[in-house]
């Protein structure tokens, strides 16, 4: 907001680009779909300002206090209020030529471009989302799906900050906090969506008193265009360890393969029953007119499997060998992994250290092969015992990947994790260990020896110091 006493205004346009599926649920209905995405008029999907201001928010109190915060987003409490001196507008898709798309003022190519046809799709990616019980079937209402925009979907927005003098010190903390890794956008941004990553900042600021300036301003907003922005400078300082992703590289002892594609990655004479996921990504240095089906490992494929190993660890250390002390909503799990709001509303959780309902302190990220190994088609079949032949319905193949190498991101956030209980630590760090030296595995097959990894000790070394850390 732009007032007499805050003559200043620090303004920048902003390009991101998603480095997982981004979701923003829409008002509109379907009924073949359990969500649909939030667009414009032109049915281009969007990014509410509300949902960068509702993240950015969040993050600038848990990193610089209630009152900074106030401060800069404004609050409304009783008689008591103050407007935001922050203003962010929508984030507008990209097109093939970068160019956002703000409404009615569309590029030249719009009715040309293969790109936006591509995202104007009912649903550009769509994935599964399931909970399976101790049966290995789903729970009730656990099974659903999630339309989003793929990997590699551009947006751009504006946000800009008013201020009674040059504020370059709030104004950097908010451009800091885009790259924070808690800075995830739309739903399910802890099962890996909402992955962003910052491709350019373009800034300046302008003085309202000065007639120069008051007149750029007024030109710009009028035409949506302005040619005076300049490149942000990086900045040199290192980021906390406490703020970054920290990667473990696992090696596939053998064949694996995760989730269920529909998409070969050979070529056959009859395609596999069973192919690895695949999943649409954009890519801007090759064709981003010619979306790439990739090799997906989502991120609910590695989290599913630490959350049931910890659990099994932490009744094992309390010795709940028929878990009836020890179940799924143990507050501890719920603090690392997370639980669902309406599981979390039913069962009357209470969290320690008055942590926020739901909301677990681990995120691992989505994960994309674009270099993969060769691979390989495997047939499997029953034998029935009477006749010596294949049982009915019992012959399919399946189509494997061998040897690759995963490097899962991890995140642990302090500011959940922190005072969480010695035996829950120890719990979860006996399936790290149990994942990285091949006794957990990942994915479809492990009957069959499928889906077993190897890490190097060092590597597992580091990433436990730093579990343990933010646990402090």
């Amino acid at each position: 907001m732009r007032l007499p006493s805050t003559p200043y205004y620090h303004l920048a346009q902003i390009t991101i680009e998603c480095q997982s599926p981004l979701s923003i649920k829409g008002d509109e209905s379907d009924p073949t779909l359990d969500n649909t995405l939030i667009r414009d008029a032109a049915d281009n999907p969007i990014i509410p300002a509300t949902s960068i201001t509702g993240v950015l928010s969040h993050l600038y109190k848990e990193t610089h206090g209630e009152d900074a915060q106030k401060k800069v987003f404004g609050f409304a409490k009783d008689k008591d209020s103050a407007i935001s001196s922050l203003n962010i507008n929508f984030g507008y898709v990209l097109n093939a030529e970068q160019q956002p798309q703000k409404g009615a003022i569309h590029s030249l190519s719009e009715n040309n471009d293969s790109l936006l046809d591509y995202l104007r799709q009912l649903t550009p990616v769509i994935r599964d989302q399931v909970k399976l019980n101790e049966y290995g079937t789903a729970e009730d209402k656990a099974k659903f799906d999630r339309t989003a925009v793929p990997k590699g979907t551009r947006f751009q927005f504006e946000m800009g900050l008013a201020a009674q003098e040059p504020d370059n010190q709030t104004w950097q903390n908010l451009l800091g906090l885009l790259s924070h890794p808690k800075f995830r956008l739309g739903g399910l941004t802890h099962r890996g969506f909402g992955q962003i990553k910052v491709t350019e900042i373009k800034q300046t600021t302008l003085d309202f008193t000065n007639k120069d300036d008051f007149k750029k301003w007024q030109n710009y907003r009028q035409s949506q265009d302005w040619q005076d922005l300049q490149p942000a400078p990086e900045t040199n300082s290192k980021t906390p360890s406490a703020h970054k992703f920290h990667t473990l590289k696992l090696k596939a002892e053998d064949f694996w393969r995760v989730g269920a594609g529909s998409t070969p990655l050979g070529e056959y004479d009859k395609i596999p029953d069973a192919l690895p996921y695949t999943e649409d990504t954009i890519n801007w240095e090759k064709s981003p007119t010619d979306p790439q089906r990739v090799v997906t490992i989502p991120a609910t494929g590695i989290k599913g499997a630490l959350r049931h190993r910890t659990l099994f660890h932490l009744r094992r250390l309390e010795q709940d060998y028929d878990g009836t002390t020890i179940q799924e909503d143990n507050p501890c799990i719920i603090q690392i992994f997370g639980t669902a709001a309406d599981e979390q509303k039913n069962s009357q959780i209470e969290l320690p250290n008055d942590k926020q309902p739901g909301i677990g302190g681990l995120i691992i990220n989505d994960l994309y092969l674009e270099q993969h190994s060769t691979p390989k088609m495997m047939m499997h079949n029953k034998i029935d015992r009477f006749t010596g032949g294949v049982i009915n319905g019992a012959l399919f193949s399946e189509e494997l990947l061998y040897e690759d190498t995963l490097n899962l991101e991890f995140y642990f956030d302090p500011n959940r994790l922190q005072g969480l209980d010695d035996k829950a630590q120890d719990a979860f760090i006996a399936a790290l260990e149990d994942l990285a030296n091949g006794r957990l595995p990942l994915g479809a097959g492990s009957s069959k020896g499928h889906g077993y990894f190897q890490a190097e000790k060092a590597e597992l070394k580091t990433l436990i110091a730093q579990f343990q850390a933010a646990c402090q």
